[in-house]
């Protein structure tokens, strides 16, 4: 009976459902609808919202480049429910406005920590000032965030209904700054509007191990409390990856750039926002990293940039005198609408400057020199292939 084979389908390890799988026809549709009901954004988002809200957060994802991470992320991927988990949203700091009204006008109310302001306005307003400062947070002694502290966090705000929580992080420059930057990598799982991916799926889900990232030695101690919870969880914390787990096919600890999305990672598209069109791309792709071993530890390394022309800050791989130029120039737009002779709106800048970024970090990934003529030759090249520049901005 189906109810039977879903049991027995939902005892496997991922590995072990995509070989039964392969077995016939019938294994095929059984395991793609097992995957189809039991990888469903609502099985994690239900316990918070009803499903008008569910749509609503959604959609200001894509407005805004919320990413659903840490405890929540795990529990979609691992088909497992932790009693009393909070729900932990990553948004950058210059975007977490429109969250937090939302969250008030579904009846979130805010629940301020003993260092902050009593108003999420107030806090808000204090947090901007320190970050305006270069002044790191405020939460590095509170138990609430042990294990995440220090890491281009700018601010943690709190939302409670009844018994349910929700917790706001924001960062500094970029929301995946700040998960590269957890304590270890089975929490490295991120759910965006329209995808959800594992960072590092063989180790997380199939081995049942987490490589810590020593990235701050100073957190050490606090870092620990979090791991413990985890091995607790049923992970093994290890401080490098073994000789086969670096060398096998598509191993997430290659000594090359990974990316979010790559062939290494575990990805999950998520059914299209109800009654809603969207332009099917994903930033979230262009955030890469490396790793860094030696003989007692390994971290992960990172450069993470943003411009005020551009809608969200990355998280890449490395920083290189070419990229630098691409953040720092002020003349792209021009650049492109020169090549088109198109005059574009200035609420599509921000879009350009994102499919540049795109193809310049692609071209980077796979080693390839992007062009002879510099960043603006470069450009020019990108912006010629693109058959219909016009339908992409819209």
């Amino acid at each position: 009976p189906p109810e039977v084979q879903s049991l027995i389908i939902r005892d496997l390890d991922p590995q072990g459902r995509s070989r039964y799988s392969l077995m016939n026809k019938e294994s095929y549709h059984t395991v793609n609808n097992f995957n189809q009901r039991a990888f469903r954004i609502e099985q994690v988002l239900a316990p918070f919202f009803d499903q008008t809200e569910i749509d609503e957060l959604r959609l200001l994802q894509y407005r805004t480049g919320i990413l659903i991470s840490g405890s929540t992320a795990l529990q979609f991927f691992d088909l497992v429910v932790y009693p009393d988990s909070d729900l932990d949203l990553y948004v950058e700091l210059r975007h977490c406005r429109p969250l937090a009204e939302f969250l008030a006008n579904v009846g979130y109310q805010f629940q301020p920590t003993p260092r902050q302001r009593s108003t999420f306005d107030e806090a808000l307003a204090f947090t901007l000032s320190l970050n305006f400062a270069g002044t790191q947070n405020l939460h590095d002694e509170e138990e609430d965030f042990q294990g995440y502290v220090n890491n281009g966090i700018a601010s943690v705000y709190n939302f409670s209904r009844g018994s349910k929580r929700i917790q706001v992080i924001t960062s500094h420059t970029c929301s995946m700054d700040v998960i590269l930057s957890f304590h270890s990598t089975c929490v490295m799982n991120i759910i965006t509007y329209s995808h959800a991916y594992a960072l590092y799926p063989r180790a997380t889900f199939l081995d049942r191990v987490s490589m810590t990232n020593a990235l701050f030695s100073t957190q050490d101690h606090r870092h620990g409390l979090a791991r413990a919870k985890y091995a607790g969880r049923g992970w093994t914390m290890i401080e490098r990856p073994s000789i086969a787990m670096s060398l096998r096919q598509r191993s997430e600890f290659w000594f090359g750039g990974r990316s979010v999305g790559d062939s290494a990672c575990w990805t999950i598209p998520l059914p299209p926002i109800k009654n809603i069109s969207v332009p099917n791309v994903d930033f979230a792709r262009i955030n890469s990293w490396s790793h860094d071993f030696d003989v007692y530890k390994s971290r992960l390394v990172r450069c993470p940039r943003t411009h005020i022309k551009l809608k969200y800050g990355y998280s890449l791989s490395k920083s290189t005198k070419t990229l630098e130029k691409l953040f720092k120039s002020l003349d792209l737009i021009d650049v492109f609408r020169r090549v088109h002779e198109a005059s574009i709106d200035e609420d599509s800048d921000s879009l350009v400057l994102h499919f540049v970024l795109v193809g310049y970090i692609f071209a980077e990934l796979i080693f390839i020199e992007p062009t002879g003529n510099g960043l603006t030759g470069f450009i020019i090249l990108w912006t010629k292939t693109l058959r219909h520049p016009k339908k992409i901005l819209a």
